[in-house]
């Protein structure tokens, strides 16, 4: 619903009476999702929250990983990799945190090459720009 443009200006528009909302909304997604996800949404917007579905929904992925031993991840790097690639990277991170990494991929041509991983809030980065930062730094601080 959150990313969803057209549901959002639907939900964020002030004349239209709460009420209405939640029958839209509950003939929308009322029958695939649970009772608590729906009970939840009505809760929201009939406080005048439907702003916040986004980052309740987020918070209880976070929450529900959490509880399933998964993170989520994101791998940006500067070409594509292949999916086995991928796989692997993934693999590895899950050993250094001792969970199961679910994770997608972004592609970033700025890092030049190596490759950067963000779970959760930690950024693991590897990247050649941030190597070439870090040269770059060290040589002009040591010139001075």
């Amino acid at each position: 619903m959150a990313s969803d443009g057209d549901v959002s200006r639907f939900l964020s528009t002030p004349g239209i009476e709460p009420s209405v909302k939640l029958d839209i909304i509950k003939k929308a997604i009322g029958d695939r999702v649970s009772s608590i996800v729906l009970n939840t949404v009505t809760l929201l917007i009939e406080r005048g929250r439907q702003s916040a579905v986004g980052s309740v929904s987020e918070a209880y992925g976070r929450i529900a990983d959490e509880a399933s031993g998964e993170s989520r991840a994101t791998v940006y790097t500067a070409v594509a990799l292949s999916e086995a690639e991928l796989a692997k990277v993934l693999q590895q991170f899950g050993v250094i945190s001792g969970r199961r990494i679910i994770g997608e991929q972004v592609v970033e041509p700025s890092l030049l090459g190596g490759i950067k991983v963000r779970i959760g809030d930690k950024i693991y980065d590897g990247s050649l720009s941030t190597k070439l930062d870090r040269l770059s730094k060290q040589i002009n601080s040591q010139a001075l």
